[in-house]
């Protein structure tokens, strides 16, 4: 079954959103700079505008997915705040220098998400082929890979 899943930056679009039908809704702040976390805030007014599920992106800085050991320590603190917000998913993950996809790290924002569901951002997948995502994380699937 294909879902339409809409990102939005902002409030009127998550009402616009969910009145087109959307099946669920991925919050970026800054789409110019390809999307970046949201605050708690922006993500506790969108669950309480919506009936639908809401996916946040998880990414400090706008550019690549490589991060640095203190970015990535931001990104674990955004999951945490993000669940705590009511997301319903996560939208990220962690390449190296190479652009192959960081096990370690993607490793344990998987496992800090907990029962909230994981997504590759479509970002990680443009980069990182997919051969990786499978060899890397052999749970990952299509389902798992946000386009």
């Amino acid at each position: 079954m294909q879902l339409l899943e809409v990102c939005v930056d902002n409030l009127q679009g998550v009402v616009a959103a969910a009145r087109g039908d959307a099946d669920r809704l991925e919050l970026c702040a800054s789409l110019a700079d390809g999307g970046l976390t949201h605050s708690s805030a922006f993500i506790i007014a969108a669950k309480k505008a919506v009936n639908i599920p809401i996916y946040v992106m998880i990414r400090p800085r706008g550019g690549d997915f490589t991060c640095s050991d203190e970015e990535f320590a931001m990104m674990l603190q955004e999951v945490a705040d993000a669940k705590a917000a009511g997301a319903d998913g996560i939208v990220t993950g962690v390449i190296n220098s190479q652009g192959e996809l960081c096990p370690v790290k993607n490793a344990v924002l998987i496992a800090a998400t907990n029962a909230t569901e994981y997504h590759f951002s479509a970002k990680i997948t443009q980069q990182s082929p997919l051969v990786h995502l499978y060899q890397a994380h052999p749970a990952a699937n299509a389902q798992n890979i946000v386009h």
